[in-house]
């Protein structure tokens, strides 16, 4: 079996936080989904992704963090407490999937303390649809709509 590599960002010091407003959020989710697309290309998935395994570093830019449970797409490992529907009613028993993360990335979304526009629930929506094949991938991710405001805000 082939070995990718894959190169790791490491972070001077970071913080602990959770997105403060939903313009806050949008870098948060992005930069957790570039982290992520990286990921899924080298057929690994980082499966604990939570509020508590992501850090704002002094930049401004969030990290993934804590590759703990992290395998290979289509290993079998043990379904983790927080997990995507799919290994909890049994359709894919115990196998890693990307799918899953997309999950998590969504129920992230979840956890803020404030409301989210109508914009960013239909995203969120996207990532948590309960049929993971119609799950938005991380790289389909970046191209939506709430992703891409992103460009109108820093111009």
């Amino acid at each position: 079996e082939s070995r990718g590599r894959i190169n790791l960002t490491y972070g001077p010091v970071g913080y602990l936080c959770t997105p403060k407003n939903e313009v806050e959020l949008r870098y948060a989710i992005y930069d957790i989904l570039e982290i992520v697309s990286k990921l899924h290309s080298e057929e690994v998935v980082h499966r604990d992704i939570r509020w508590d395994n992501v850090v704002k570093l002094t930049n401004g830019k969030w990290l993934l963090i804590d590759f703990e449970e992290a395998a290979r797409i289509g290993n079998e490992r043990d379904t983790l407490i927080i997990s995507a529907p799919e290994y909890e009613n049994g359709e894919n028993g115990d196998t890693c999937q990307a799918s899953g993360d997309i999950w998590m990335i969504g129920k992230l979304m979840d956890e803020v303390k404030f409301t989210l526009s109508e914009k960013a629930q239909n995203f969120r929506d996207k990532l948590v649809i309960e049929d993971f094949n119609l799950r938005l991938t991380a790289t389909d991710a970046l191209k939506d709509d709430w992703i891409e405001e992103m460009n109108d805000l820093m111009e």
